[in-house]
């Protein structure tokens, strides 16, 4: 006959190793916090992010932003950190991404002449015509207001807008920012669309 305490001894040691790989996994799990060096009148301090320091008796609590700047090209604005950043290049375009979860900011900079609409057909050729809706829009962003086009996009029941505006600038090269943002199922904005334009909005500046 089976010892029934010998099931019962290995169901609680089976728990036990769940329950401390589940500790070990909890505790390692969030990512090492980021150290900021700073300098106060030629004296170097180093403090985690979040930490506090007393100097001269006042306590001064250290925290890196939420906001990245961009700076490249003929444009300067601001937009989360969080969002990943790229930067491509070939002989006729710069291109630069912001990549969020759901909104996406493109940055493109041609050597060459280069007509919105190109972009446009461009971007219905790949999502083929029979997917896409094309219409005029504009946008305020800081002091100057941009002219272009929205491309909506309904494919297998995800819905996409792409918002391509041209930037005049007093260069020789054509400048496009484009926008492209993940619709709620309804089809309304994603918050972090909202977030992120009315940033850009606050921040955005053309380098004339």
């Amino acid at each position: 006959m089976k010892n029934p305490f010998n099931k019962t001894i290995l169901n609680i040691f089976v728990c036990l190793l769940i329950s401390q790989a589940t500790f070990a996994q909890n505790k390692n799990s969030k990512e090492p916090l980021l150290k900021l060096d700073i300098e106060i009148n030629g004296e170097k301090h180093q403090v985690n992010d979040g930490d506090s320091i007393v100097v001269n008796g006042n306590i001064i609590k250290v925290k890196a932003s939420n906001i990245k700047s961009f700076n490249f090209g003929k444009l300067a604005f601001d937009y989360p950190k969080h969002f990943a950043y790229e930067f491509e290049e070939d002989f006729t375009v710069k291109n630069w991404t912001l990549d969020g979860n759901d909104f996406v900011i493109m940055y493109f900079e041609y050597r060459i002449n280069f007509k919105l609409d190109t972009f446009i057909d461009q971007m219905i050729g790949m999502f083929k015509k029979e997917n896409c809706k094309v219409e005029e829009k504009t946008i305020t962003l800081g002091d100057e207001t941009l002219t272009g086009k929205r491309i909506l996009v309904d494919l297998l029941g995800s819905k996409l807008t792409y918002d391509i505006y041209t930037i005049e600038t007093d260069d020789s090269k054509s400048h496009l920012i484009a926008f492209q943002d993940s619709k709620n199922d309804d089809g309304s904005d994603s918050p972090e669309k909202i977030e992120t334009l009315n940033l850009i909005k606050e921040t955005f500046k053309v380098k004339k």
